[in-house]
Formats: structure tokens, sequence, C-alpha cells
């Protein structure tokens, strides 16, 4: 995710970094979340349980950036998409 704001205005400050790193305090400019792959991991196994699935197949993870440009300040987000396959093995 991203928030257009000031950093004072941005809460949890240690989850995001600046887009232009040598910003000012009052300066409103984009704020990108961090990505942490243990917990999107994580994440990713509990929505298989959740499914019912003891196997991950066809599991990929690649670059992924969405533009924003109809607004008044664009900006390309790059993130990651993962994709895979969760089943459910017999006989284990």
């Amino acid at each position: 995710s991203a928030k257009y704001c000031t950093i004072k205005e941005l809460p949890d400050m240690e989850k995001y970094e600046a887009r232009d790193p040598l910003y000012s305090i009052t300066s409103t400019q984009w704020f990108i979340e961090k990505i942490n792959m243990d917990v999107v991991m994580e994440d990713l196994y509990r929505q298989c349980l959740t499914l019912g699935a003891n196997a991950l197949i066809n599991f990929q993870v690649e670059p992924h950036s969405d533009t924003y440009s109809n607004i008044t300040n664009p900006i390309i987000i790059t993130g990651y998409r993962i994709s895979g396959l969760a089943i459910k093995r017999v006989g284990l």
C-alpha cells in the first residue's frame, strides 16, 4: 500500500519508507509500505490451511508493479505477485 501525506500524518512510520528519501517533515509525498516476506509467507501458509490444503504446487513469486496515474500525483508501486495452487494430498 501507499499513503500520500506528510510524515507527521503517518502512523507507524517504521512500516513505511519515503518515496523520496530527502523529504522534509512538512512536505507531502508518497510513503510506500515495506514488504516483510516472512509475514507474507506466513499469511500464505495460513490461507492454505484455511482452505484445507496441505501442499502448494506451481508456486511462483514474481515482481509486479501497479501504476496509479489518474490521480494528482501519479505513482508506481512495486511489489510481488505470489501464485500457486493449494491442494490436499491424500495418503500422507
